[in-house]
């Protein structure tokens, strides 16, 4: 890792890699250009996950012109603590993140920064916004998928485009933010919500396909995405998003309940009574795992057998109050009928 500790410099861009190199001369240089543009004194922070590609070499011929310097992790991979771990090494007053694979356009840091100057908290990078574009043959899937993720996100923010990676912030929106701990590659999301940034604005850009390499989106990172999302509304609605993981858990414990039910009697010719006991068991020991697996988030603690059967212990009161009315209402159904 090259450092250049103390030295102080107005904008820290922080480029999150992963086998980027054939697209990072391009990238850095083009970075540089639009900084010395504006006379901007500026600092390139590459965080690269190991690629084992030509990032290094790479690297140690652009350091030679450029204020640059390469941060590998070992054992770690991850968009969205590689961007982390860039912020925290930054040394400038104004932080730019941005993906190396040449879709954002470096051309539109200046006017990110200008943003910044003039009071903004956090400015994006939007595509979806008045005068941004899309590279045509994005493809279908592609503009479906980001369409859909910044649906799912409207509740956490009013931004048109949450799901960009290319962002600008003061440093003091990087200190402001708590219990930072992203799933995934969405670390604009993240950031914003645990900075509670204020002032919001977004710049349009042109969003360009990668020009060398793969893409890192599969099905994967849409899970985490998906898991990220839980989180940050878990975080911004504590109670609001407790409240509805503990009502879908008692649906879906019905679910298990109804399913053993009649699963046992049709295929195990079990008695009706018995099946109804052990379909008990069974979505209570549902509901007490969801619910303390993802309601209460308590983990695995090493008590959870004994949680388990005090539990069950406590449901089986309320069982026998319910089973003793389906005995009656299943096995006397004549006392009901009218003469």
């Amino acid at each position: 890792m090259e450092t250049n500790k103390g030295k102080h410099c107005v904008v820290s861009v922080i480029l999150p890699t992963y086998k980027e190199g054939k697209n990072l001369w391009e990238m850095v240089t083009r970075i540089f250009r639009s900084l010395d543009g504006e006379d901007l004194d500026g600092e390139c922070i590459i965080v690269d996950d190991d690629s084992g590609d030509e990032t290094e070499s790479v690297y140690e011929q652009l350091k030679k012109e450029y204020n640059l310097r390469l941060v590998i992790r070992k054992g770690e991979r991850g968009l969205s603590t590689a961007v982390i771990r860039g912020l925290r090494e930054a040394h400038g007053e104004i932080l730019v993140v941005m993906d190396a694979d040449l879709s954002h356009p470096p051309e539109k840091i200046p006017e990110m920064i200008k943003a910044v100057r003039n009071g903004a908290d956090f400015v994006l990078g939007s595509r979806y916004v008045d005068g941004g574009e899309i590279e045509e043959n994005w493809g279908f899937y592609r503009k479906l998928n980001s369409r859909v993720a910044t649906l799912l996100a409207c509740f956490l923010t009013t931004l048109n485009d949450p799901m960009s990676g290319f962002f600008c912030i003061p440093k003091k929106t990087f200190d402001a933010c708590k219990e930072l701990s992203p799933v995934g590659y969405k670390i604009a999301l993240e950031v914003l919500v645990k900075s509670d940034a204020g002032n919001v604005k977004e710049i349009p850009i042109f969003f360009s396909r990668r020009k060398h390499g793969e893409s890192k989106m599969n099905f994967k990172e849409q899970v985490f995405y998906l898991n990220h999302l839980l989180r940050l509304y878990r975080y911004k609605y504590p109670g609001i998003v407790q409240l509805f993981l503990f009502l879908l858990v008692g649906f879906s414990g019905f679910i298990v309940d109804t399913f053993f039910y009649f699963f046992l009697q049709l295929f195990f010719s079990i008695s009706h009574l018995v099946a109804r006991g052990i379909s008990f068991v069974l979505a209570a020991s549902w509901n007490w795992y969801c619910n303390r697996r993802f309601t209460f988030l308590q983990g695995d603690r090493p008590d959870r057998m004994i949680q388990w059967s005090h539990f069950i212990f406590m449901s089986s009161i309320s069982f026998v109050l319910n089973w003793g009315s389906y005995y009656t209402l299943t096995t006397n159904v004549h006392f009901f009928h009218l003469e």
